[in-house]
């Protein structure tokens, strides 16, 4: 809601305040203030000002710090990718994939969440079969690590549900999208925005089933829970809002309504 934001906003602008007036050498503290204020950024979609805090944070990260320079690389190579800029994207998520190496084992959970952010990049490069391989990865890694209910698992399933869209095998898509709601609802609850964007997933893939009163009703459930979230006055135009305007203008011109 706009009210948790705006508390948001408040302390991270708090920690960087004091981050900032503290004597001596704090260049952990302040990049992890500015990657923080980066994240805030990425959530409210304004990618501009998120880059911004990122590559600062980046820039100030002590090259020791393997595991923020690692996670402030992987935020830039999100960045980048919703940008459009895939090939910068990868150079972030395989440096980030680097730093992970050099003091984690292969099948730690840090590698299989960069693992799942190339699988990203690949899919929106149209790399399918790459995509696919790296989060199979990313997924059998993190039910080795995990319990059966983590956030890590959820963020499996979105991925493949995409890649599996992407392929048109949207059956496939369907049924990682519903693994994703039921594990959303269990972490988060009912009108979370990630449950906004899975039911924006969860109504593609009926509506190219051909399902379309059942994409009809989880794309208003989306744009109901997106709305209550996302749709206030400093930030009218989340991108998740215009994913779910088009998912139901999709579905209006397939039922021909």
């Amino acid at each position: 809601s706009l009210g948790d934001y705006q508390i948001a906003k408040e302390y991270y602008t708090q920690a960087l305040d004091i981050a900032q007036s503290i004597p001596g050498n704090h260049q952990n503290q302040l990049a992890e203030c500015h990657h923080l204020f980066g994240y805030f950024y990425e959530e409210q979609g304004d990618l501009k000002k998120a880059l911004e805090f990122y590559l600062k944070a980046f820039e100030i990260c002590q090259e020791e710090d393997h595991l923020e320079k690692s996670n402030i690389s992987n935020a830039l190579g999100r960045i980048y990718r919703r940008q459009g800029d895939y090939n910068k994207s990868l150079e972030f998520h395989l440096e980030a994939l680097e730093e992970i190496s050099s003091v984690y084992k292969e099948n730690d959970i840090h590698t299989s969440r960069t693992y799942n952010d190339l699988s990203r990049v690949y899919c929106s490069k149209g790399e399918y079969s790459k995509a696919l391989e790296y989060c199979l990865k990313a997924l059998e890694i993190c039910k080795a690590a995990h319990r059966e209910n983590h956030p890590d698992l959820m963020y499996c399933y979105d991925t493949l549900g995409k890649i599996y869209e992407k392929k048109g095998e949207y059956k496939q898509a369907l049924e990682y999208h519903l693994r994703n709601q039921e594990l959303i609802q269990t972490l988060h609850g009912k009108n979370h925005s990630y449950m906004g964007e899975c039911e924006c997933g969860v109504g593609n893939a009926y509506n190219r089933l051909g399902e379309y009163e059942k994409a009809l009703e989880h794309q208003l459930r989306a744009l109901q829970i997106l709305e209550a979230v996302f749709a206030f006055e400093e930030n009218p135009n989340h991108p998740y809002l215009a994913d779910s305007y088009s998912g139901l203008a999709q579905i209006y011109y397939n039922k021909k309504d």
